[in-house]
């Protein structure tokens, strides 16, 4: 299964689903379109739902810590959801879960944005 995603628009949160691999250039690529196409300049409320994605090499990591950064230079937020054990250990280990807020669900994701 290669990489693919969806963008999601919910009130004034931007929803990026994520599914498959993120293992290439390419990969990072068109996420890297979503976060350079001023999408988060009008959305800079972020879930980065991760309910698909399987695997992810440091280059995905680095493209999430940036559109975190991206989306609380505009005065938002961005938060990551539905992570699969393998990768809650990747962001364990990183300590990126000390960065980023992480649900175990979209809703949990949605309600925390909405509140802030």
């Amino acid at each position: 299964m290669g990489f693919s995603s969806k963008v999601i628009k919910h009130g004034d949160v931007l929803i990026i689903e994520l599914s498959g691999k993120i293992i290439s250039p390419e990969d990072v690529k068109q996420i890297s379109e979503i976060k350079d196409g001023g999408e988060l300049e009008k959305f800079n409320k972020v879930i980065l739902d991760c309910k698909d994605l399987t695997h992810m090499v440091s280059s995905g990591l680095n493209l999430m810590v940036r559109i975190l950064t991206k989306s609380r230079i505009h005065g938002g937020d961005a938060v990551i959801c539905n992570l699969n054990p393998s990768l809650i250990n990747v962001f364990n280990i990183t300590k990126l879960d000390n960065i980023f807020r992480i649900f175990l669900d979209r809703e949990e994701a949605i309600k925390f944005l909405k509140s802030n």
